[in-house]
């Protein structure tokens, strides 16, 4: 089930980079918005439910194994990404594939950031810590633009809109 859903995603991602005519940093934002995009329509409540219940403890060892099989084809994706950019002198990375892995461990590690947000319990402080997560998005962003020697704000990261509608569609009971 997740080999199936990580290729219905990585489709969408590899679509919308492929089709953006853009120099290799609007390649890479196109992937990175897609990414987004396609989970919120392909992964639904349900899907971010269960994402919900694998990050609790006792479900490390299965979560590691579904982030190992969603990683597969995007990782490459990436990678190919930031040497077509290097190539092109957009990005300055003595180690593409090096950033590829920390971008998408960026993205692996935010989502335990989110469940933070599920376990606040009065709506006052989901507000802040919607804030705060949406501030911890443009700080992955901001290190992967000086990683990639870009200037800050360059990587595309999710607007505090987009986090509110993610945080919306998980379940209120963690």
């Amino acid at each position: 089930m997740t080999e199936r859903s990580a290729r219905a995603a990585f489709a969408g991602v590899d679509e919308a980079a492929t089709a953006c005519d853009g120099d290799a940093l609007a390649r890479l934002n196109a992937a990175l918005r897609a990414g987004f995009e396609v989970n919120m329509k392909t992964g639904g409540p349900e899907q971010l439910a269960a994402m919900a219940s694998l990050l609790r403890p006792d479900n490390a060892h299965l979560y590691a194994r579904i982030l190992a099989v969603e990683e597969a084809p995007f990782r490459p994706l990436l990678t190919r990404l930031i040497v077509d950019g290097v190539a092109a002198g957009v990005f300055d990375t003595f180690d593409p594939e090096g950033v590829a892995d920390m971008i998408y461990g960026l993205a692996a590690r935010t989502n335990s950031n989110i469940v933070e947000v599920l376990q606040v319990p009065e709506e006052s402080a989901r507000e802040r810590a919607i804030d705060s997560l949406t501030t911890r998005f443009r700080l992955h962003g901001i290190a992967i633009d000086r990683i990639l020697g870009l200037p800050d704000g360059s990587v595309v990261t999710l607007t505090r809109a987009q986090v509110e509608s993610m945080v919306a569609a998980l379940p209120r009971h963690y």
